[in-house]
């Protein structure tokens, strides 16, 4: 059988930079949905004639849109920084766990990333592995004895609601010129922010935990640098 050497490597300083971006894409969608909840009141006001003047009320919705997008672009590009660190935060730890001796693991460190972009395989691959993942960074070579998380299972039905309604956001975005249809949807997108800073929350949670766990099951059993195990 062909086999693959996997080395162990301190996950912190990865975990460190994973968990950093994540904060910081915490922050910057709690910032959306500040945003967007001021939004909201210029928006009840413009349906409810608050405005002294047609030009007062242009001059505020064109701010307004100005800070939303702002907000909006902030969000995106963190996103992807924090999406690149994690799956790289990922890769360490399932080369970690097939380093600690697991055996019979559900996919190897680089089909642990891989399953993220694969059609259906993305829907149910990546909770299953983090469960893995989870258990073996507490114990490798006894991981299915181990206890798993109710967070794992949080992670993935917030990731699954900001997955699709992220495509929901784009497909149902109104163009009309509605007030009440625009207040509606944007109150909608203050929800769909906050579930997407719960979401980022339980990722940081997990990424400290289970890098912790790697580090310390390592020191106690003291594993050589590199361990040859069958993918």
């Amino acid at each position: 059988m062909f086999q693959t050497q996997y080395v162990f490597r301190n996950p912190t300083k990865i975990a460190r930079w994973a968990k950093g971006a994540l904060w910081c894409l915490a922050v910057s969608e709690a910032f959306l949905a500040v945003v967007l909840g001021l939004q909201c009141r210029l928006l009840a006001k413009m349906q409810s004639s608050g405005f002294v003047s047609d030009d007062d009320m242009m001059a505020a919705a064109t701010a307004g849109d100005l800070h939303v997008k702002v907000a909006a672009l902030l969000v995106a590009v963190l996103a992807v920084l924090a999406t690149i660190l994690f799956l790289m935060w990922v890769y360490r730890t399932s080369m970690n766990v097939h380093a600690l001796g697991a055996q019979d693991l559900f996919v190897t460190p680089g089909f642990a990333v891989g399953s993220y972009f694969i059609p259906f395989f993305n829907f149910y691959a990546p909770p299953v592995t983090m469960a893995e993942i989870w258990k073996a960074s507490i114990d490798a070579s006894r991981w299915r004895e181990q206890k798993g998380t109710p967070f794992i299972a949080l992670w993935w039905i917030l990731q699954l609601i900001a997955g699709i309604g992220g495509i929901a956001s784009n497909l149902a975005f109104p163009t009309g010129d509605d007030i009440a249809i625009l207040e509606v949807f944007t109150l909608w997108q203050v929800a769909y922010s906050c579930a997407c800073v719960l979401l980022h929350l339980t990722m940081i949670f997990l990424v400290g935990r289970i890098s912790k766990a790697q580090v310390y099951q390592h020191a106690k059993i003291a594993v050589p640098s590199d361990v040859t195990a069958a993918t």
